[in-house]
């Protein structure tokens, strides 16, 4: 997997890393906890060893993330990290 996703602002919300230099990239999905059944989605096609974060609710926690890869065939899946 190239990508990993991280929690920040104290799960206010979503970090997208792109941690390989293979010209793919990479997404976070993550679901609030206001809107739990709405998955949502954070880009990062900027290249090799960059980070995107998502907007930032403390009020609206992110509760669960996973990485993807965007691939030309089906999409790899990291699995999904659960708030603790």
């Amino acid at each position: 997997m190239s990508a990993c996703t991280l929690f920040y602002d104290g799960y206010g919300g979503v970090t997208i890393q792109d941690t390989a230099c293979d010209s793919t990239g990479v997404y976070g999905e993550y679901r609030r906890t206001q809107q739990s059944g709405t998955t949502q989605t954070v880009n990062n096609y900027q290249g090799c060893n960059t980070s995107v974060n998502s907007g930032s609710d403390t009020s609206n926690y992110v509760y669960r993330h996973r990485a993807a890869a965007n691939y030309t065939g089906p999409d790899s899946y990291s699995g999904w990290e659960w708030k603790p």
